[in-house]
């Protein structure tokens, strides 16, 4: 907590955007290693291995910034890292959704709106955006539950686990 942006200098992330956030994101949130006496690794403990509690932790810890689509990345990432193994109601964290998962949720009509939506105004309009968020997330959560009773052995143990491929399709093909 000494120094956050020599940290974050180091991990060559003050060449992003929004590192005034960054530095306020891993400020906070080693304050809240700190006061609680835990690393990384112990965040899973301290919420008895259960995703919902560890996420839901985050995303109402003071000052943490972490909202839903971080905290589910970051859930997502220390289990695909091994870091965390075996955590329960790991199928309840969502697809960490972005303008680019939410343009393939509404190009792809898994979601559908009774009003044409520009993708300017999910930018513009935060209550659009928010709402768009949600239901698409639902939406990505309806179609991996299709996926697992269709095929439950090339399904993703999460729908979080889709959120890289949904990306990556949104980005390439929802211009």
């Amino acid at each position: 907590t000494d120094d956050p942006e020599g940290f974050l200098k180091f991990l060559g992330a003050t060449r992003l955007s929004q590192t005034n956030k960054r530095l306020d994101f891993a400020r906070n949130g080693a304050n809240f290693l700190l006061e609680n006496k835990l690393s990384a690794v112990d965040i899973a403990d301290y919420f008895k291995h259960d995703a919902v509690l560890i996420r839901d932790g985050l995303v109402n810890a003071p000052n943490m910034g972490y909202g839903f689509k971080k905290a589910n990345m970051f859930i997502r990432d220390m289990v695909a890292f091994d870091v965390w193994q075996n955590l329960k109601n790991f199928d309840q964290i969502d697809v960490a959704s972005d303008i680019n998962t939410m343009k393939l949720a509404l190009r792809t009509r898994i979601l559908q709106t009774d009003i044409p939506l520009l993708s300017s105004f999910l930018d513009i309009f935060c209550y659009q955006y928010a709402h768009i968020d949600e239901k698409s997330a639902k939406a990505w959560r309806a179609v991996w539950s299709e996926w697992k009773t269709v095929n439950q052995k090339t399904a993703p143990i999460s729908p979080c686990r889709m959120d890289f491929l949904l990306y990556r399709m949104g980005r390439e093909y929802c211009e």
